[in-house]
């Protein structure tokens, strides 16, 4: 970053031109774009999120696959998957674990929820969604959910600089 705020200088550029960054969730990333570009604002893109979310979801799945063996085989890629790519045999297997109450289906219906937030047509739409979103995942017990939850929220940036897909 700094790299770039000296090329950006050194062709009359000025970083307090910059408003705005789309980075990753490191700690590194964040402060080094707080302290070379103060008046950016951060996004995090989908990527990050939802990969931070599916780490969450498998760890849920393996932990509960242990306690529930015969009924959670073989479902892995169901819950990676969004409902739309699911083959006919996976979406029969989403629609009979439905009927149970695991841990797993809450958080694959808090990932679907979170990744909901990309699809707001503007930062004003995608903010409620978000904190409502985050609202959720704090109430779920869902360990792995309300971490990721946190770590959204600890970087100071959750609510006031969300990205949106469009």
């Amino acid at each position: 970053m700094v790299a770039f705020a000296d090329a950006l200088r050194s062709h009359s550029g000025s970083v307090e031109n910059i408003t705005s960054a789309c980075i990753d969730m490191s700690k590194s990333f964040i402060k080094g774009l707080k302290e070379t570009f103060p008046h950016a604002a951060i996004a995090f893109d989908q990527f990050h999120l939802i990969q931070l979310m599916n780490n969450a979801l498998a760890s849920v799945r393996a932990e509960e696959s242990r306690l529930f063996p015969e009924l959670l085989k073989g479902t892995r890629y169901v819950w990676l998957k969004n409902p739309e790519n699911l083959t006919e045999h996976q979406d029969e297997d989403l629609v009979r674990l439905s009927h149970y109450n695991l841990k797993t289906g809450r958080a694959y219906r808090l990932k679907l929820a979170l990744q909901d937030v990309f699809f707001a047509q503007s930062r004003e739409e995608a903010e409620p969604r978000l904190k409502a979103w985050y609202d959720w995942a704090i109430r779920s017990q869902v360990e792995q959910i309300k971490k990721v939850a946190r770590t959204e929220k600890n970087t100071g940036t959750v609510f006031s600089t969300t990205s949106t897909a469009n």
